[in-house]
């Protein structure tokens, strides 16, 4: 059986006896023409012939067997010249000493695979479409001592389920490499040619070497300018400017979570994201007054809609208060709404009244012209003013940073009828199944594109 040798750590394998030591998340994930699923199913066979196993082969969608990877294992089975040791069937595939392939979508066979027992490995293919509640679903039913799933997947997006948890969080007890198509032996001269006539394509990343799609066109903030955004001022070798601000989004009612972004000497430090009632709001201001008495000179920005409209009242009580603080009405019109919208200070043909339904729109926009800028002064040396710059603390803990990414590039553009261009409802956001981006908000806030003064 021929495999992989640039997989050998991968697998780790013994190769007097082929067996292989025991790690519950075997992933492969990377490119197109890669070798994943040619070398996951030969050692699927390799193993099903040492001993005898129940191998479970699912994906996210199987509306018919061709769907699987059955046709692969038969192929390999076939070119190995091993007909001789598996009975294969219509919708199955069984070893002369007891071994056996099964093959199911996770979306429309939930029954049965809850009622699978005794599966030693299971395969999960084409693992990018596979959501948290099928993972849910998958994981608990592959229980038996020592089993384990093995995952084969070319990424989507940032921010997709198998990604997360495999990639960028790695899940305890798990085994994770990457592999593209220059670490394929087996690639031919017209595939190896093919792949060469692609390389100028604007895709050629996401397709061949397996990194995340970039964000839709719609999107107001593309993910990949975030990404280049952290820690941007020491990238850029930019002193950092002197404006510390504290955003803070307050939470409406039910599930929502109040939030707050600090922005220190021009670059976001600090985030935090906390449930709360409608009658806590007390605590959660004082919590937000805290942290902009932490700034020097700081600037308290709050949501004043809703529930938030109570802060302004509560900030006036305190005994004292060595801090500014404003309302952000993201209904209200756009901040200067006859001057011409300005990109980077360039003028547009559209006043600020014309281009954008609300000040929340105008802030979006705003803040998506200077994350793009700080993303081509970093990636391409264009110029850029120190005002412009959008910058992360690389210092803020992993998951709440991506969180806050994933917030800022998932709402889209939207255009109100009179074409204006609005951000996203949360009433849409949720349709699609996404959270208010609260975190989004407060950095919003904390970057309030206006002249605050002391």
């Amino acid at each position: 059986m021929t495999l992989n040798k640039n997989l050998d750590s991968f697998w780790e394998i013994d190769r007097d006896n082929h067996t292989l030591p025991f790690v519950r998340y075997r992933v492969l994930y990377g490119g197109r023409a890669s070798s994943k699923s040619h070398e996951i199913c030969t050692m699927l066979i390799v193993q099903s012939l040492l001993s005898k196993k129940r191998i479970l082969c699912t994906r996210a969608f199987q509306n018919k067997i061709s769907d699987s990877v059955k046709a692969l294992l038969e192929e390999k089975i076939s070119v190995n010249k091993l007909d001789s040791y598996f009975t294969i069937t219509k919708n199955s595939i069984k070893c002369l000493n007891g071994s056996e392939f099964l093959f199911y979508g996770l979306a429309r066979n939930t029954a049965e695979i809850k009622g699978l027992e005794g599966v030693d490995i299971c395969y999960v293919e084409e693992a990018q479409y596979i959501t948290k509640d099928m993972f849910n679903l998958l994981a608990p039913t592959i229980r038996k001592e020592g089993s384990e799933l093995w995952i084969a997947f070319n990424p989507l997006n940032y921010y997709d389920f198998i990604y997360q948890n495999f990639v960028v969080y790695q899940k305890e007890n798990s085994k994770v490499q990457k592999i593209n198509y220059y670490d394929n032996p087996f690639l031919s001269q017209t595939m190896l040619g093919e792949i060469d006539t692609f390389k100028d394509d604007e895709d050629f990343n996401h397709v061949y070497l397996g990194e995340p799609k970039d964000d839709s066109n719609n999107s107001i903030i593309k993910l990949k300018w975030l990404l280049e955004c952290v820690d941007a001022f020491e990238k850029l070798g930019v002193s950092k400017r002197e404006v510390n601000r504290v955003g803070f989004d307050v939470a409406d009612s039910g599930d929502d979570t109040n939030a707050i972004a600090v922005l220190e000497k021009g670059e976001i430090t600090s985030l935090e994201e906390w449930n709360a009632k409608e009658d806590e709001l007390d605590v959660s201001t004082q919590r937000a007054v805290r942290a902009t008495l932490r700034l020097h000179r700081g600037v308290l920005i709050y949501d004043s809609i809703g529930v938030g409209a109570g802060v302004g009242a509560i900030i006036k009580n305190l005994d004292k208060k060595p801090f500014r603080y404003y309302k952000f009405v993201a209904s209200n019109s756009p901040d200067n709404p006859t001057s011409k919208y300005a990109y980077l200070g360039t003028a547009t043909e559209l006043s600020n009244k014309e281009a954008f339904e609300n000040l929340k729109a105008q802030q979006w926009q705003l803040f998506a012209d200077r994350a793009k800028a700080t993303y081509n002064a970093i990636t391409k040396g264009k110029e850029i003013n120190k005002s412009d710059i959008v910058s992360f603390s690389s210092k803020i803990p992993n998951k709440l940073l991506n969180k806050a990414f994933q917030e800022l590039s998932t709402p889209m553009r939207e255009n109100a009828e009179d074409r204006k261009m609005k951000v996203e409802s949360k009433k849409n956001l949720k349709k699609r199944g996404v959270d208010s981006p609260n975190l989004a908000d407060a950095i919003i806030m904390a970057n309030y594109n206006k002249r605050l003064s002391f």
